[in-house]
């Protein structure tokens, strides 16, 4: 790789430091052989993205046309200061390509952040083919019934306040039980999803953690469009550094 263009890497993705990434999706189509176009078009939209997300926490970018355009989006956690957001987005966006090469439609999940990018016009949709990436404690709670009805209402909360006017689709909360565990939890999606597109995300969550987490002391459901999670230790601390 010219000189030159090792220096343009540099600035466009800083050397940053994060945590290892959660989890990737590659859609295993790969982008047309030479396609120098699309290939040019996504790094443009993920160096954007680094540029813009920390701002707000939120950022889109389009860029190209015809068949040729490349849609991107990133996302950090709701309470996460402006500085832990720009790292894990760099970092995110340094990653993606590493973990999904060549790969027409990809996304990486940190802790903290995640980043998209695809041929397809994705934004505005939480659709992605049934994917979700489930992240279980295999301990189960010693009340089981109880601790289930607990993690239940969390998540009622949780929609509620995520979907309610204002709230930019995040919300956490803990939720103190009288002789048992303290359960944290977080739900948020993209701000590209509509309230309603955003409650039926969170809500499918639901039926993912029947199938995979029940009883379990901890869980964290991600898709493309959201990310619901709970826990008995408190995950939620943000730095403000």
């Amino acid at each position: 790789m010219p000189r030159c263009q090792l220096f343009l890497l540099a600035i466009l993705f800083p050397l940053v430091h994060c945590a290892d990434p959660i989890g990737n999706y590659c859609d295993g189509k790969n982008l047309a052989t030479g396609d120098k176009v699309v290939l040019a078009n996504a790094y443009y939209v993920l160096a954007d993205l680094t540029k813009r997300t920390y701002l707000a926490g939120f950022a889109v970018s389009v860029y190209g046309t015809g068949n040729q355009t490349v849609y991107g989006l990133a996302s950090c956690t709701g309470e996460l200061s402006q500085r832990a957001c720009q790292t894990c987005v760099s970092e995110a966006a340094k990653n993606i390509n590493s973990a999904c090469r060549g790969q027409a439609d990809a996304a990486i999940w940190y802790d903290d952040c995640m980043i998209r990018y695809s041929t397809d016009e994705f934004l505005g949709s939480s659709s992605y083919n049934g994917f979700s990436l489930i992240l279980s404690n295999v301990n189960n709670a010693s009340q089981p019934e109880r601790f289930d009805l607990a993690v239940k209402g969390v998540m009622s909360t949780l929609v509620t306040v995520a979907t309610a006017p204002g709230n930019r689709r995040f919300a956490s909360v803990k939720a103190d039980l009288k002789g048992y565990p303290t359960i944290y939890g977080l739900a948020q999606c993209t701000l590209d999803l509509s309230p309603e597109m955003c409650r039926s995300c969170l809500w499918s969550a639901v039926d993912n953690y029947n199938s995979n987490c029940k009883f379990h002391l901890g869980c964290r459901i991600v898709s493309t469009g959201c990310v619901w999670r709970y826990e008995i230790f408190d995950f939620l601390s943000r730095s403000s550094d």
